[in-house]
């Protein structure tokens, strides 16, 4: 949805707003030096660890790490899409959004489809009134009108006239498209009936689906059934609840995740808000990143029986991939053969919070798993066991926690981690990761965005194939195409591209006082220009060596290019 307003519009809208004063207009901003800070909107805390800077047009938290530029922030505050903060923000200004035919379309389609929903919504909420079997049943699962109301819960009629009736405004085709209808032998049929309804939120709390559960017993039938896979609702990306649970203060120190919406529901009412559902599939790494998003421990909260422990070890494989240095996962299985619904409703809060301390770590679960039916007393035994772990942990990106488990698991069973040792030590040399003089570069960029980029940089050949030499170039030409230049602007320019995420990572860092930012800017590349020299002067003896004299034409051109060079590199001078 982001590319249906054209980037010169947006890099125009960030010209003309301060961040500074749309953020001061929700947040209570207090000046101190050059910045501004607030107590953070997205954490708990008595002391302001929360920062706006006028410079950069950026902000960040030191307490949770919220960073971003202004519509980061109306996104993340106001639980707005992408458009619908760039709307929010033009509206401030007082500026017009423009839009092409089609992509108006496009969006026109999306707001229509979740128009229906929202009726759809409406219908059930009132035939729940309206049932008193549907409210008998809810109250024996011991929900409350009050939480019914939190989660929207509704009911669908046992026919399959009333919702085609009640949204007749609306054209069949468009209700087959959001899974309201769904067709068999080439007839339209309402497929939600004689249910109790959950509506499914986006995390930002924009209805995108439902799922419904039979009121009545029938074998026929499933007892559980979810929207199909529409524009509006992706399985792999949406976790039920978690539209409330990332409000929720405790969501910062952990996350449960469950199966089910009434494993939710029932924790909600007992308290225990910080709670999301994978809706019946299996969790995907969407899911688990953005649970990462709002909280740094995923506690992974499963019936006791077989096919909880087959969710949790799958689970662990779609964890290890993406979970990032400094953040827990743990395993917290049910005691006899209870779900978290059942087991919060017979034990209350204080049950669960007991029980919780015996969840299991990641690297126990692990080794659980592995060690069966593996004899870990034989050496081959211990071999098999040392191969299935080099390969479950084999793309993990958390170099450091991979070395940790590696190390604990090979322990175990009397064996070393050594092998894995060189990898960590080269990419964190020192526990520290080694910036490139063109990462460096690039940082003085984003921290000092109005220094002077010479257009003899980006004419150089030489330094065309360096590694992030175009994202450079991508900053030298958008700051010849923009009247004034921060760093909010040229993070919005990157934002649909793979540079995003390490340069807002980059942008969030505090650079040392550098009291010339130009003339380190242009020391980093000379750096750069000289080391990229020296390489090719290397090639080209090389390539002398190897030909010996039997083109002399060839080797006199490679000498003189050597000659050439030497003399550059004895001026040293570059810019």
């Amino acid at each position: 949805m982001a590319q249906r307003i054209p980037k010169d519009f947006i890099n125009l809208l960030i010209s003309r707003a301060n961040i500074v004063d749309i953020i001061g207009s929700h947040l209570n901003l207090q000046k101190k030096g050059n910045d501004y800070w607030a107590c953070c909107p997205f954490h708990n805390e008595k002391t302001a660890s929360f920062s706006v800077s006028e410079s950069k047009q950026f902000y960040y938290c030191f307490g949770c790490g919220a960073k971003g530029n202004v519509i980061d922030f109306l996104m993340e505050f106001l639980n707005l899409s992408y458009p619908e903060a760039i709307r929010n923000l033009a509206n401030t200004l007082g500026m017009d959004v423009p839009e092409s035919s089609e992509e108006s379309k496009r969006y026109d389609e999306f707001k229509r489809l979740e128009e229906i929903l929202i009726s759809a919504q409406t219908l059930f909420v009132k035939s729940l009134k309206e049932n008193e079997k549907a409210i008998d049943y809810l109250k024996q699962r011991g929900i409350t009108g009050e939480t019914a109301k939190v989660f929207g819960i509704g009911f669908a009629p046992n026919d399959y006239n009333t919702l085609k009736n009640q949204l007749n405004q609306y054209q069949e085709s468009d209700m087959l498209s959001v899974g309201l209808l769904a067709n068999s032998d080439n007839e339209n049929y309402v497929k939600f009936r004689n249910r109790i309804m959950f509506p499914i939120y986006n995390t930002y709390g924009n209805l995108c689906g439902f799922g419904g559960r039979l009121l009545t017993e029938n074998n026929k039938l499933p007892k559980y059934m979810n929207s199909p896979e529409t524009k509006l609702y992706s399985k792999r990306n949406i976790l039920y609840g978690l539209n409330i649970a990332r409000k929720v203060k405790e969501t910062e120190k952990r996350i449960f995740v469950v199966e089910g919406y009434m494993d939710v529901i029932s924790l909600y009412q007992n308290d225990i808000k910080n709670v999301v559902a994978t809706l019946g599939t299996a969790i995907s790494q969407s899911h688990l990143l953005n649970c990462f998003k709002y909280s740094k421990e995923i506690i992974f909260a499963f019936d006791g029986d077989e096919a909880g422990q087959k969710a949790a070890w799958r689970s662990v494989e779609q964890l290890l991939p993406v979970i990032k240095d400094g953040y827990e996962a743990s395993f917290y299985f049910l005691p006899d053969n209870l779900d978290p619904d059942s087991f919060v409703s017979k034990f209350g809060k204080n049950g669960w919070e007991k029980e919780l301390k015996n969840k299991i770590s990641l690297e126990n679960f692990i080794f659980h798993k592995l060690s069966v039916d593996t004899n870990l007393e034989s050496a081959s035994g211990k071999a098999t066991y040392i191969t299935k772990v080099k390969n479950l942990l084999r793309d993990m990106k958390a170099l450091v926690l991979k070395e940790m488990l590696e190390k604990d698991l090979f322990l175990r069973v009397g064996a070393s981690s050594s092998s894995s040792a060189p990898e960590i030590k080269k990419v964190y040399p020192n526990n520290e990761k080694k910036s490139s003089p063109m990462q460096k570069a690039v940082s003085i960029i984003l921290n000092f965005p109005d220094i002077e980029l010479d257009k003899r940089i980006f004419e150089e050949p030489i330094l065309k194939k360096v590694p992030g030499f175009d994202i450079l170039s991508e900053i030298f030409l958008l700051k010849n195409k923009v009247e004034t230049i921060s760093t909010g602007k040229i993070l919005e320019h990157f934002r649909d591209t793979s540079s995003y995420k390490p340069l807002n990572k980059i942008a969030s860092l505090d650079l040392p006082h550098l009291e010339n930012p130009q003339s380190e800017f242009n020391g980093f590349i000379g750096v750069i220009y000289f080391t990229e020299l020296e390489k090719k002067r290397d090639e080209l003896v090389s390539l002398l060596q190897k030909a010996g004299s039997s083109d002399e034409e060839a080797n006199n051109e490679a000498l003189s290019q050597i000659a050439n060079i030497d003399k550059m590199l004895k001026k040293r001078k570059f810019l």
